[in-house]
């Protein structure tokens, strides 16, 4: 174990800023997402209210004082060199003679120093800080440099191969995005040599019906709460995040325990075919966001802050109208029926009326055939990317927690 101060120096260069200076302003991201510039609103005029402030360099190790308990700590990037940092921020140089950078970078990203960090913080409850003093004191985990340089190498390669994975599946889902806007608004390719202009959807296939979502749907606001009654039957809620994060909702999921009456129950239980979207949320963007229930699902409920869509199976397949709702075409027709100021929600009647495309049975199904193709690969390149993240994890716990508990 190695003292914190035979390795590590105070570092900024104390410095008087001018409420006007152009000088960047830096912040650290919690849960060790980054040392990044301080971003001001574009609405409100740039002005530093704190004269008296310190400047950084690059390489340099930055640690919040109020947050170094939730992992907001981290090395200043090239980008940020001569940037300005409040007294809230403490700079560190490193003896490189002692440290690999990078190795320290992942050891302070664990859980476990985020922990040892809140143990030496004190203060009021809006107001707990690093104690300093006690930081100073503690003592790290430090192998040999080229042992430090060996695992900084390995868990590197890991964070390289999450990368591109990452990477892939991004432009998967980019693809994705611009197929299904061109099947919505074109229909499969060459089928169709007419077109329509719909208010607020833009050209469609002319032989395409647009109708009303309460013509092709029965639609609800679910009105089921998470709350456990002695009196009332076990049942399990599909909730808000479920939806959220998940673009198909099958029993596999892991859904909240909770209590319902048996009307309720008759009322709410998911059913194959089901569309659940996102009714409300803090941002209007989080809004109209859909899942597809791929199986029946006794005695799983749709839980509050959601809206269920059942579709009339001779209009319209359940797929279809989640690919449909999930488009941003769609998006932004929520957006725009969204009340609200710090809170945003949909009206019941406001939903049942956006404009929905109908094109024939065979075409819907024909689209979603294609479309589920692109999740195939999208399903098994995330299970690559949580397969890495978990790799990721155990290198972790095995080549620096446990040399921490040491």
């Amino acid at each position: 174990m190695v003292p914190w101060a035979s390795f590590a120096t105070p570092a900024g260069e104390p410095i008087v800023v001018e409420p006007d200076s152009d000088l960047k302003q830096v912040t650290v991201r919690v849960r060790h997402r980054g040392v990044v510039e301080r971003k001001v609103s574009k609405n409100k005029k740039r002005v530093i209210g704190t004269p008296n402030q310190k400047q950084i360099r690059a390489g340099q190790f930055i640690i919040s004082r109020i947050d170094a308990r939730n992992g907001a700590c981290g090395f200043v990037p090239k980008d940020l060199d001569g940037a300005i940092v409040t007294s809230s921020f403490r700079a560190f140089d490193l003896d490189s003679s002692i440290v690999d950078s990078r190795y320290f970078d992942y050891l302070v990203g664990m859980p476990i120093f985020w922990k040892l960090c809140e143990s030496i913080s004190d203060g009021s409850t809006n107001r707990v800080c690093l104690d300093m003093d006690l930081f100073d004191s503690l003592v790290f985990p430090l192998p040999p440099l080229s042992e430090q340089q060996k695992v900084s190498k390995i868990l590197l390669s890991v964070d390289e191969a999450t990368k591109k994975q990452k990477n892939v599946i991004t432009k998967t889902e980019q693809i994705r995005d611009a197929l299904l806007h061109e099947l919505l608004t074109r229909g499969l390719p060459g089928r169709h040599k007419e077109w329509k202009e719909i208010p607020g959807l833009g050209t469609v296939p002319a032989t395409w019906q647009v109708l009303c979502l309460r013509d092709v749907a029965d639609v609800r606001f679910s009105s089921v709460d998470k709350k456990v009654s002695d009196n009332e039957i076990p049942v399990q809620l599909c909730n808000y995040t479920d939806v959220y994060y998940n673009r198909h909702i099958y029993l596999g999921i892991d859904f909240m325990s909770a209590t319902a009456t048996s009307k309720e129950i008759e009322i709410w239980s998911l059913k194959q075919g089901d569309v659940l979207f996102t009714k409300d949320s803090e941002t209007p963007d989080d809004i109209g966001v859909p899942a597809y229930i791929v199986e029946d699902m006794p005695n799983i409920l749709c839980g509050y802050h959601l809206g269920l869509a059942r579709p009339n199976l001779n209009i319209i397949k359940g797929e279809f109208l989640a690919e449909v709702i999930g488009s941003k075409i769609y998006r932004k027709q929520f957006t725009r029926i969204t009340n609200g100021v710090t809170r945003f929600g949909l009206t019941l009647e406001a939903t049942k009326s956006i404009p929905v495309i109908v094109p024939s049975l065979e075409e819907q199904e024909k689209i979603s055939g294609m479309l589920s193709l692109f999740d195939s690969h999208l399903s098994n390149d995330r299970n690559i990317d949580l397969c890495l993240t978990r790799l990721k994890s155990t290198l972790s716990n095995s080549l620096l927690t446990n040399s921490f508990r040491s």
